[in-house]
């Protein structure tokens, strides 16, 4: 799922940001593209430092530097946003904006892609549900009987 997150978010930040240049937002797009790089690189080492970290054989160096690179991502999302801040000298606002949507990127396509899966289970579940015949309820009914609740009670 990574990888095609991945792909799909390099897709959809090529046809935003080639929108924004088309229409003269040049703003828009270079905040857009500082952002969603941001979150790009953020997926990208996600990946391989649960992938190196994971390993039984990886080395003590590397998880340090995976570690060491983990932690060194709030400074550097904190030195793309000050870029993007000032870039313009603090004048435009929406360009931060569009930074921050850019950041949310990566996190909109996963819950996008999420709901999409849950959607498509619920819908193929009432599928099968709907060719059952009514004697194969694949719940189990409980049969209560009062009468013989009561004559165990007495």
């Amino acid at each position: 799922m990574a990888n095609k997150t991945l792909s799909a978010s390099l897709i959809f930040v090529a046809i935003l940001s080639t929108l924004f240049f088309a229409t003269g937002h040049t703003r828009w797009a270079l905040s857009f593209l500082t952002g969603s790089g941001l979150s790009i690189f953020s997926m990208v080492t996600i990946m391989l430092a649960v992938r190196v970290l994971m390993r039984s054989d990886s080395s003590p160096k590397i998880s340090a530097l995976l570690n060491v690179l983990l932690w060194m991502k709030l400074p550097i999302f904190g030195a793309g946003l000050y870029y993007v801040g000032m870039l313009y000298h603090g004048k435009y606002t929406e360009s931060l904006l569009i930074a921050i949507a850019g950041m949310g990127l990566i996190p909109m396509l996963v819950t996008l892609k999420a709901i999409r899966d849950v959607t498509r289970d619920i819908l193929l579940e009432g599928k099968r549900d709907r060719g059952r015949r009514k004697s194969e309820d694949p719940l189990p009914t409980l049969k209560y009987d009062v009468a013989e609740k009561a004559s165990r009670t007495v």
